[in-house]
C-alpha cells in the first residue's frame, strides 16, 4: 500500500533490539516474512533484519523519517574504552544519511563525557558533515581535551576497547570462557602502566586539559575495579566485596564527577 499524503506523517524507526557489535548494513538479502493479522508482529532482532525493514519502508513511504537510537543507553558500558562505540556511531551516522534519514532521537544516559567526549562529538560532527574523516576528527577532539599527549590516550583507550573485552561484556562469550581471566589481567596491567602518565599530566596541565586528565584518572581507577571483579568471576570466585569496592569508589567520587558520568 501507499500513503496518499506522506507529508502528513513522520516515520520513526526504533532499533531497540539491535546489536552494537557492528554498524548497520546498507544492503541485505534478508526476506521480510509476509505480515499476518494475528497480533504477532515480528520485531527485528538483528542488523540485517533492520536493514531489510528500513529499505522496505523506503519503497512505500517518501515522507520525512527519523531514527530512534540507543548507543548511550547501555551499550557504551559494554565498551570499556568507549572507542568502538565512537567509531560505530560514526559509521552509522554516515549510513543513516545515505538511507535518507532526516534526524535522530537518542534515548540515553545524560552524562556521557567520561572518559572522553569523543563519542558525543564524533556523532554531532558526522551528523553535520557525513563526509568528515573519523581519524582527523578524533585527533582534533582528543587533542583539544588532552593536549600534546592525546595520542597516548587514544592508544590506551583502544587497548581497553579490544574485541575480546567488548565480546565478554556484551555476553557474546561466556563469562568463564577460556582466556577471559588473562584478558582481564592484561587490561588491569594496561591501566596500572598508564596511570603514571595520567597523574603526570594532571600535575603539569591546566584548564580543560587538566580536567580531562582528572576525568580519565577517575574512570581508569573505576574500570580497573570492574575488571578485577570480572576477573574473579571468570575464575569462579563470586565475592560481593569486589562489587562493594566499585560502589564505594563511585560513591566517594560521585559529587565531583556527577555532571559528566552516569
Amino acid at each position: 500500500y501507499k500513503l496518499n499524503n506522506p507529508d502528513r506523517y513522520i516515520l520513526a524507526s526504533p532499533v531497540i533490539h539491535r546489536s552494537y557489535s557492528e554498524p548497520l548494513f546498507l544492503e541485505t538479502d534478508y526476506q521480510i516474512p509476509e505480515y499476518e493479522l494475528n497480533n504477532k508482529m515480528l520485531i527485528p532482532q538483528r542488523l540485517h533484519q533492520y536493514s531489510a525493514y528500513i529499505n522496505a519502508w523506503r519503497g512505500v513511504f517518501s515522507g520525512e523519517n527519523i531514527l530512534e537510537e540507543y548507543y548511550y543507553m547501555w551499550d557504551c558500558y559494554f565498551d570499556p574504552g568507549y572507542m568502538q562505540i565512537a567509531r560505530l556511531m560514526y559509521d552509522d551516522m554516515r549510513r543513516y544519511n545515505e538511507l535518507g534519514f532526516k534526524g535522530i532521537i537518542h534515548y540515553q544516559s545524560q552524562r556521557v563525557f567520561c572518559p572522553t567526549s569523543l563519542g558525543m562529538n564524533i556523532k554531532a560532527r558526522t551528523l553535520w558533515n557525513a563526509q568528515c574523516d573519523f581519524n582527523a576528527e578524533r585527533d582534533n577532539i582528543m587533542s583539544a581535551e588532552f593536549g600534546k599527549d592525546y595520542k597516548l590516550v587514544v592508544e590506551f583507550l583502544e587497548k581497553l576497547s579490544n574485541d575480546r573485552l567488548t565480546d565478554i561484556f556484551r555476553f557474546n562469550v561466556k563469562k568463564n570462557a577460556p582466556g577471559n581471566t588473562e584478558c582481564f589481567e592484561q587490561a588491569i596491567k594496561t591501566i596500572d602502566e598508564f596511570l603514571p602518565v595520567i597523574h603526570g599530566n594532571i600535575k603539569t596541565c591546566d584548564g580543560v586539559e587538566k580536567v580531562s586528565w582528572e576525568f580519565l584518572a577517575f574512570y581508569s581507577e573505576l574500570i580497573s575495579l570492574v575488571f578485577q571483579g570480572a576477573r574473579n568471576v571468570s575464575m569462579g570466585i563470586m565475592d560481593l566485596k569486589d562489587w562493594d569496592k566499585i560502589r564505594d569508589f563511585a560513591d566517594r567520587n560521585e559529587w565531583k564527577f556527577r555532571q559528566y558520568y552516569d
